[in-house]
């Protein structure tokens, strides 16, 4: 119930604050970096992903169990194999901006890439065992 209160309380806090739609990706960093939560990682300095989450919602649990191990093993890969190689069920790969932050804001974890400005790898809140 807390999680779902919080989740609440900072969908609304970037409603408030969103007065111009989200067109690019930096319009969407720039709304999710008004949360104090929302965290940008770079496992390794000359690792070409960096993944984009709010700590709040998601297990550390997670990221250090089932993504950072695909990350590590192969730090130069494409979205797309980085996709089989993680194991979760049901991972997309989308350019929608309004389907990232809607999931973001839903406690989804995204993946960018240097190599490609308009791809990103999304992991479903759904499909993650989430929470505290």
């Amino acid at each position: 119930m807390f999680r779902k209160l919080k989740q609440q309380r900072l969908q609304q806090k970037i409603e408030q604050t969103s007065r111009e739609p989200i067109y690019s990706f930096e319009d969407l960093l720039k709304t999710c970096e008004l949360s104090s939560d929302f965290e940008a990682f770079k496992h390794q300095k000359d690792s070409s992903f960096t993944i984009y989450y709010y700590a709040s919602i998601i297990k550390p649990e997670i990221l250090h169990d089932e993504v950072l191990p695909a990350l590590e093993n192969n730090p130069h890969t494409s979205l797309t194999e980085l996709k089989q190689l993680i194991p979760i069920e049901n991972t997309l790969l989308t350019n929608s901006i309004e389907k990232l932050m809607d999931g973001l804001m839903r406690g989804g974890i995204l993946i960018k890439t240097n190599h490609t400005s308009d791809l990103f790898l999304f992991i479903q809140q759904n499909m993650l065992r989430i929470g505290p």
